[in-house]
């Protein structure tokens, strides 16, 4: 049984680092039942206006016919049991139910309530991925005040989840704060059901998305990761209840993976205890204490379960202190079976603390305790030697983009680039990398790419222009806007915190992608950007700077948390710098005359260059476009 399992794991979770037995499992399907990819279930958002991809794994050389509201297609599975077929384009409209028929061997799969509107693949790492639940309640309360009439056209689908789910209240504190703002105001403003797509991991580095150039075309490489949230009846049942033996033997409290110990590979591993309870003990309350479990648990008594603590493939669950009430009625005396369902993808598996700490208690009586620590019973689920590595090339275009690629969307929206600081050039090659990897696998070198710049954060410095950490990604970030088609730039130099490398203002943020996509996007006639740096013009002891987004003139205004740009009459810019030939910045005077601003500064008399707001944290920056958006940081400089 754990071969299979590991083959079924391997089918799913390790296209990375095991394509070869990926390609083997399938090549080998017969008689098997048919496989659709990871985001087709019930309450799917279908993107409008373009051919429909419905992709899965069938028997080879099976025909497979898929139909959704009077339309439907055809297509034959390849010798690795692989199709894909595409269904035409439709208007937004529904709900429907699309049907999936084998029609070889006469297996049918029906998903219900689906929807056709607009689709956005949201990315990037942790500031894509901040849930509502870790920004201030306002927000929360705002957002679901905004989206309580529509909740049901606004869905989720978050990678692994693998299910939609609607934007209500009660579900919202799990999904990504700015997706959560960005797809409820799309609704609003289009009145047409959106479904938001987040594949997003904190602290991860760009080349981490970037797929190569072969696996990237390896159709037969279609599912990752599937992530098992729940075991079914029949694994609890192998596990949690059936004898423990043939099981190694590990100490609790213990690493079963990591550093120089490994009972294991990362995966799903059952810990079980067997314990005999004196006939006192029979028909009481207990609390199972636990000091942590790496990384998350799903735990068990006598085949029950009695709690689950992380999931979401979260790092801030490991070593969070568990009590599991156990309930009198399967309390009983004798053999007793504790088993616990861990979960480790990467860095160490186990279990952390104090041997004391692992305990039975009668919840009555807490004096009455049982010590668990010792030696346990364990047995692997599944597992898989190595772990999901953020920081690695092509990793997490494996495990979390594949298994929506290539899901019919409208665009994508990123919001990256904290981990790859200080890299200018570099990142602005690999972003150029990424979005032709990306647009290539969705068969559209025009799909949209809204990005998020980084905003202001860390220490202030009172060194003008000098260039720090953040100031390099967002002068790549620039340039990608400058340079590749169908780019935009999301400037958030203003919304930032100084000791927060995760501003609480994801409505903001939203606010200026939206803005881009519904000009660029959808021809709405709305002013979507603040000012561009266009180019300069030396004028003897001043230089003048020319923006793109400046139409209607240029203003100093000052932004407190999610309230409007106000401007400041009387205002004096801030956070510019200007050099001459000696390349030494210096503090200078800004002005604004209409829609450009000169600058200056006495201590340089024959100025070269300058630059706005360049550096970590440009603490006062303030100039915006009438429109009251922010300017982009920018030099005019190319200096090393």
């Amino acid at each position: 049984m754990y071969k299979t399992m590991r083959h079924i794991f391997i089918l799913f979770f390790m296209l990375f680092l095991c394509k070869l037995a990926c390609t083997q499992e399938i090549k080998v399907r017969k008689g098997a039942k048919m496989i659709l990819g990871s985001p087709f279930v019930n309450h799917a958002v279908l993107q409008q206006q373009k051919k429909i991809a419905v992709w899965g794994l069938a028997n080879p050389n099976d025909v497979i016919s898929a139909k959704l509201g009077g339309n439907q297609a055809k297509s034959s599975a390849q010798s690795d049991g692989y199709f894909r077929l595409y269904l035409p384009p439709m208007n937004a409209s529904g709900p429907y139910t699309l049907t999936i028929q084998n029609q070889t061997t006469g297996e049918t799969i029906q998903l219900d309530d689906i929807l056709i509107g607009e689709v956005w693949i949201c990315s990037g790492q942790s500031n894509m991925e901040w849930k509502f639940e870790n920004i201030d309640q306002k927000q929360i309360d705002d957002f679901n005040q905004t989206n309580s009439a529509s909740s049901s056209q606004v869905r989720f689908y978050q990678v692994p989840d693998m299910a939609w789910v609607s934007s209500t209240a009660e579900n919202i504190g799990q999904f990504s704060a700015v997706a959560g703002w960005y797809g409820t105001k799309l609704h609003h403003t289009l009145g047409v059901p959106v479904g938001i797509i987040v594949s997003a991991w904190g602290g991860s580095r760009i080349e981490s998305w970037i797929g190569t150039t072969e696996d990237a075309n390896a159709e037969s490489i279609i599912f990752a990761p599937k992530y098992i949230a729940e075991p079914d009846e029949q694994t609890v049942s192998q596990y949690a209840e059936v004898s423990t033996d043939g099981w190694i033997e590990m100490p609790v409290p213990g690493i079963w993976v990591g550093g120089k110990t490994k009972y294991a590979d990362h995966g799903a591993v059952w810990f079980r205890i067997d314990l005999s309870l004196p006939e006192e003990w029979a028909g009481k309350d207990l609390v199972l204490m636990l000091p942590g479990v790496d990384k998350e648990d799903i735990t068990y008594f006598n085949g029950r379960k009695i709690g689950k603590t992380g999931g979401n493939f979260s790092h801030k669950f490991y070593n969070k202190p568990r009590a599991y009430t156990i309930g009198a009625e399967l309390v009983k005396t004798g053999l007793n079976k504790i088993a616990i369902r861990a979960y480790s993808w990467c860095f160490g598996g186990g279990f952390p603390g104090d041997a004391k700490d692992y305990m039975l208690v009668q919840k009555d009586d807490p004096s009455k305790i049982i010590p668990l620590a010792g030696d346990w019973k364990f047995s692997p689920e599944f597992g898989f030697d190595g772990y999901i590595n953020n920081q690695a090339p092509d990793e997490l275009y494996h495990y979390w983009l594949r298994p929506v690629m290539p899901y019919s969307a409208r665009g994508f929206l990123w919001y990256q680039g904290c981990s790859n600081a200080p890299e200018n050039e570099m990142y602005f090659e690999k972003t150029k990398t990424l979005l032709e990897n990306w647009r290539s696998q969705w068969d559209d070198q025009t799909l949209p790419y809204y990005l998020v710049q980084l905003a202001n954060t860390d220490k202030i410095s009172d060194i003008p222009a000098r260039g720090a950490g953040f100031a390099q990604i967002r002068d790549a970030q620039l340039r990608v806007l400058k340079k590749i088609q169908n780019t935009g730039l999301a400037v958030t130099i203003d919304i930032g915190e100084t000791d927060n490398i995760h501003p609480k203002n994801k409505e903001d943020v939203a606010n200026r992608l939206l803005l881009w996509a519904l000009a660029k996007t959808y021809g709405k006639t709305v002013e979507y950007s603040g000012p561009i740096y266009r180019e300069m013009k030396t004028e003897g002891s001043k230089i003048r700077i020319l923006f793109d987004h400046a139409e209607n003139g240029l203003m100093v205004g000052s932004k407190n948390g999610r309230q409007p740009v106000q401007k400041v009459k009387g205002g004096t810019l801030q956070q510019f710098a200007v050099a001459g030939t000696d390349r030494k910045w210096h503090w200078a005077d800004a002005l604004i005359d209409g829609q450009t601003v000169l600058v200056s500064s006495p201590e340089v008399e024959q100025p070269v260059a300058v630059r706005y707001a360049f550096d970590q944290n440009p603490d006062g920056c303030n100039l915006y476009n009438k429109a009251g958006l922010p300017a982009s940081p920018f030099r005019t400089d190319d200096w090393k």
